[in-house]
């Protein structure tokens, strides 16, 4: 699928600021799970699922240092693993519109080497994720599907180090807030079993 990393960070230097990055770009994994008719036209599914991407939003100063590097600022998300309830409506007997509820866990990598400080760290963040998809019969037992979802993250506070006035690191601790979310538009294949 194609997929959109925000992140809405701030920091307090030079003045308390707040920076929107966005980056797009492919996600891929996998997912398991078991449907159940409730009746005739309602269904529930719940599944459990894992995704692997490499989404880097990141912020560039238009300068370099007195080194010659040019300072940036880096958000990467690695992954995403979770699991979600998908209450559903059976259209005709083999084609389902669904919701989709979950809980979703996200790894990032948060990098800065000058821009608004310097850290490398990493976060392990929860988030609430929900959408709609739909699944339809291709051939025998294999259905195409799917699905747009919207993940937001809670917010999370890690600290690195101020810069001097000559872009080094300098001597105080800054905090780095970070609000992640992604988007998603994802298209994949299910084998269903009897």
């Amino acid at each position: 699928g194609i997929a959109n990393l925000v992140d809405k960070e701030s920091t307090p230097t030079p003045a308390q600021a707040m920076h929107h990055l966005g980056a797009t770009g492919l996600v891929g994994g996998g997912f398991a799970g078991y449907d159940f008719s409730i009746q005739e036209h309602l269904k529930l599914g719940i599944e459990w699922f894992m995704n692997a991407t490499n989404l880097n939003a990141s912020s560039y100063q238009n300068y370099a240092d007195l080194n010659g590097n040019s300072p940036v600022y880096t958000a990467h998300m690695k992954y995403n693993l979770g699991v979600r309830a998908l209450p559903g409506y059976a259209f005709t007997p083999d084609t389902i519109g669904y919701a989709i509820l979950g809980y979703s866990y996200g790894k990032f990598n948060i990098q800065d080497n000058g821009n608004y400080g310097y850290v490398s760290n990493s976060i392990d963040e929860n988030g609430f994720q929900c959408g709609a998809g739909i699944r339809t019969p291709l051939w025998n037992h294999i259905y195409l599907r799917t699905d747009v979802l919207y993940t937001l993250y809670a917010s999370s506070q890690i600290n690195g180090i101020s810069t001097n006035s000559e872009g080094n690191p300098g001597t105080s601790l800054i905090s780095y807030t970070n609000n992640f979310s992604t988007l998603e538009a994802d298209v994949g294949f299910v084998y269903k079993f009897d």
